[in-house]
């Protein structure tokens, strides 16, 4: 029993990424959607608890030595299991938070930030998921009533056997980055910390109102990629 707790809490802490060892990309989209202290704090109690575990365990085999019957071995045994399971409970709610966490990565694109990939910026509604469709083999939803996407999309094509990353981020309007909401700065996190080929869309067909508002969101966000 004490052998199975502390394997299930290795493998929860082997399957969790460690922060520091993690491409930059991913450790500030990591901040963006959970909170990165927490998640650490999590992690940390865990292994606490494992090496608590392990701790006792061993006191309580050294113990069993000392049993004069069957009576009081069970009774050990009985301690023993109390003592895990009391402290199973105690860190219920680190694996409650990190349970959400790993939903939380599961929904992250599966890009890959050493290889080539090409991003694609815009204002919201100027086609950027229409275009990773037709350029890929994705099914990216066009975005919502307001024609927004609400997340990262990922899709991947072949041109002259060189193999590419297309990155749909989410569009961003001409207003000041502190109030940039969760979707808008993994967009900002994207354009900072990847290495790629940039392709910025512009929708000129309805009015000459919009097209500035773009035009000025561009220019702002100029200093994210001024060197792409």
């Amino acid at each position: 029993f004490q052998h199975n707790c502390e394997s299930k809490l290795i493998k929860i802490l082997q399957d969790f990424p460690q922060i520091n060892q993690i491409h930059p990309f991913y450790n500030d989209l990591l901040h963006i959607l959970v909170d990165k202290n927490n998640y650490k704090l999590s992690l940390n109690i865990i292994l606490k608890t494992k090496y608590f575990i392990k701790k006792f365990s061993k006191n309580y085999i050294k113990l069993l030595k000392y049993a004069n019957s069957v009576y009081a071995c069970k009774q050990l045994k009985k301690n023993v299991f109390g003592k895990i399971c009391s402290n199973i409970r105690k860190i219920d709610s680190s694996l409650v938070f990190l349970e959400k966490i790993r939903i939380c990565l599961k929904k992250l694109p599966s890009l890959n930030p050493c290889k080539r990939i090409i991003v694609l910026g815009g204002s919201p509604g100027t086609g950027k998921s229409s275009l990773l469709n037709k350029l890929t083999s994705s099914n990216i939803k066009i975005g919502n009533k307001d024609n927004e996407s609400k997340g990262l999309s990922v899709g991947h094509f072949t041109n002259f056997f060189f193999k590419w990353q297309i990155l749909d981020t989410i569009g961003i309007n001409c207003k000041k980055i502190k109030k940039y909401n969760s979707f808008e700065m993994q967009t900002i996190n994207a354009y900072v910390h990847l290495n790629y080929n940039l392709i910025y869309l512009f929708d000129s067909s309805d009015n000459n109102q919009k097209f500035c508002i773009e035009i000025n969101a561009f220019l702002m966000l100029r200093k994210f990629f001024k060197n792409r």
